[in-house]
């Protein structure tokens, strides 16, 4: 029996993560995004119909009973995604956050959600296709380790690198910086 996933943003990130989950037997999925109620937002809605994934009403609705939340959002809308499941998440679900911000902005975010979650500071370091959910992450604060497990059960590649919140980001930047350069040379 899997767990209930809520997707909070459904670009080509969540799109293709949740894609891979269904694929690899993950019943239970619901997403958000705040493109869903626009006519902007067709393409995601159809895109989560064709995948099988429960197009949510709202954040609230998307993450009722969600054991596993994932942040998907743009960089400039990580926190308010966050405040947008704020006061609606229930029996503390992992929060994993791939947002490509910086160490700060998600010190924020866990600060923003307090005990209301388990939150992970999650850096995906690949492309996300073609492999999807199983694209190579790390992992980092306080709940990283209890996370781990529960994402290699999902098929999840997953590596912790630190117990602070921001730890993943940081690399994740500085991995960014190194192998752009790498590439200008």
């Amino acid at each position: 029996m899997s767990p209930r996933l809520a997707f909070i943003g459904f670009g080509e990130a969540g799109q293709a993560m949740a894609a891979g989950l269904r694929e690899d037997g993950v019943s239970q999925i619901a997403a958000w995004d705040i493109l869903f109620s626009d006519t902007a937002g067709t393409g995601l809605v159809e895109a989560a119909q064709a995948s099988g994934v429960r197009v949510a009403s709202s954040a609230a609705d998307a993450v009722r009973d969600a054991k596993i939340v994932i942040a998907a959002v743009t960089a400039a809308s990580s926190t308010d995604a966050a405040q947008s499941v704020a006061g609606h998440l229930q029996g503390k679900p992992l929060y994993l956050d791939v947002n490509s911000v910086s160490p700060g902005r998600k010190q924020t975010t866990a600060m923003l959600l307090g005990d209301e979650a388990r939150y992970v500071d999650a850096a995906i370091v690949s492309a996300i296709h073609p492999a999807r959910h199983k694209s190579p992450m790390m992992l980092a604060g306080p709940h990283a380790a209890e996370a781990e497990p529960v994402l290699a059960a999902l098929g999840m590649k997953t590596q912790i690198v630190g117990d602070e919140v921001g730890a993943a980001a940081a690399i994740k930047m500085i991995r960014s910086v190194m192998i752009k350069g790498i590439e200008a040379l």
